[in-house]
């Protein structure tokens, strides 16, 4: 079942688990297949000991075992999903958001995606940060840390925006010098 486009509203057993505000993401999973996942939370929580229920809301990216996602950063204000994978990428995507991923039609043919699963593929780069594997990630703020056995590196929300929209991927969010959106 799809999650309603109505916002929940408050049960006498429990509070409304979500809001108007769609278009804000629930939780994101990478994989070492290579994808990422998209869940949602459904439902009315019950009880403290009782939470809500998620549901696989869709599948991001192809499978790909090489490509065993390390670690994410997300960048609200810039609208932008960082995934940071071992074989020393990084892949820049547009945020995923509530009305911009599909709500049905997925693939088969390995990873998580099956029939009743959406396949999301937005337009991606991807930025070669090391020649190694990268085998440490963190995000703090606007930087993004990669790491792999002998090098550390640094990388800013905006520089990996400028990269990405090199290869032609477009962000939704605000620039730092434009407070009008982008």
């Amino acid at each position: 079942a799809q999650p309603s486009a109505e916002p929940l509203a408050p049960g006498a057993a429990g509070t409304a688990v979500d809001t108007n505000d769609y278009s804000s993401w629930r939780l994101l999973t990478g994989h070492e297949c290579g994808q990422v996942l998209l869940w949602h939370f459904i439902g009315v929580t019950r009880s403290v000991a009782t939470p809500q229920l998620l549901q696989l809301l869709c599948v991001i990216g192809e499978p790909q075992p090489q490509y065993a996602v390390r670690g994410m950063a997300v960048f609200d204000d810039l609208a932008m999903l960082i995934s940071v994978h071992a074989n020393g990428e990084l892949v820049t995507r547009p945020m995923p958001k509530y009305d911009n991923v599909p709500s049905s039609g997925g693939r088969s043919g390995g990873g998580f995606a099956a029939a009743s699963v959406a396949h999301w593929e937005p337009g991606a780069a991807c930025i070669k940060a090391h020649e190694s594997p990268i085998v440490a990630t963190s995000c703090l703020g606007e930087l993004l840390v990669t790491a792999t056995s002998t090098t550390v590196r640094l990388w800013t929300a905006e520089r990996l925006k400028l990269e990405a929209q090199g290869d032609a991927v477009i962000f939704s969010g605000k620039d730092k010098a434009d407070n009008t959106g982008s």
